[in-house]
């Protein structure tokens, strides 16, 4: 934005328009998550142990006291890894999606309960329970690296027009306008060094180590940290067009964009799922 806009927009010669940085809530809910991930340690911890200690005991409680008391025992880690697994099934089958991954360890367990398989029917659901936790925490270091990537987005840009300097949002900068950059700051938009000398550390996007050298005629990208000196950069690209733009665009968009294999077998799924079901209840028939 040229200090025309700015003017254009209500602001005096002497003034620039500050606007507030908003800072991303999509990383607020980071502690929630911890606390998630604890409690489902918990669970599994607890529907596990008692799931070994009835498996290693079952015929001891059931001369003791009867096979009746067998099938409580069973029933307590059961429910605690299935309950949640019910509740996405029948989510899903509101949606008219009856045959997923939910639905199917729903009648595969009870089906093994309905044929005295109880132990299986708990296993079953503990170490499905078990694998999706595993794959859950997997995924939460990548989760977190984007979260901090998303932190650092820079949301202002210090832009210099006829000897000011403005603070405006950096969609607001058109390209060939001149922003200033401090020491310690985000670089906001890619650009050129037009004046001053500095390094920068680009690891946040390129995973490089090593700083980089930046002289008047430089090259560099917005999500870039200013290490030492004030530089001053010409805009070459809009934010909407920026390196790091594009980067969250993709890791946004990632679990919306399937790839080619992943869209195979969603829809090699939807035959192959309703096929093993009904095979499984002509067998039983």
């Amino acid at each position: 934005m040229s200090l025309f806009v700015a003017k254009s927009r209500g602001y005096k010669n002497n003034d620039c328009p500050i606007p507030e940085a908003n800072g991303d809530d999509r990383v607020a809910g980071t502690h929630g998550k911890d606390h998630g991930a604890r409690r489902e340690i918990m669970l599994l911890a607890a529907s596990g142990l008692l799931f070994a200690l009835t498996l290693l005991f079952e015929a001891k409680i059931a001369a003791a006291v009867g096979r009746w008391a067998v099938y409580p025992a069973y029933a307590i880690p059961y429910l605690l890894c299935g309950v949640g697994i019910f509740r996405e099934a029948l989510t899903e089958m509101r949606k008219a999606n009856f045959f997923n991954e939910f639905t199917l360890m729903c009648i595969a367990t009870v089906a093994a309960i309905a044929l005295g398989e109880l132990a299986e029917a708990v296993g079953v659901m503990l170490f499905y329970r078990l694998g999706e936790f595993f794959q859950e925490r997997a995924a939460s270091g990548s989760r977190k690296s984007i979260a901090a990537l998303l932190a650092e987005k820079p949301n202002l840009a210090r832009l210099v027009a006829d000897r000011q300097v403005c603070e405006v949002r950096v969609e607001e900068v058109a390209i060939g306008s001149i922003f200033e950059v401090r020491a310690g700051e985000n670089i906001p938009l890619d650009g050129q060094v037009v004046s001053g000398q500095s390094q920068a550390d680009q690891s946040p996007l390129t995973g490089e180590s090593l700083p980089v050298v930046l002289l008047p005629g430089s090259s560099v990208l917005a999500g870039s940290i200013n290490l030492s000196g004030t530089l001053r950069v010409q805009a070459t690209s809009l934010y909407a067009d920026s390196h790091m733009a594009r980067i969250l665009d993709m890791v946004e968009n990632a679990s919306q964009r399937k790839s080619p294999t992943e869209r195979f077998i969603s829809r090699f799924a939807g035959w192959y799922t309703p096929t093993v079901v009904a095979l499984a209840a002509l067998v039983a028939l």
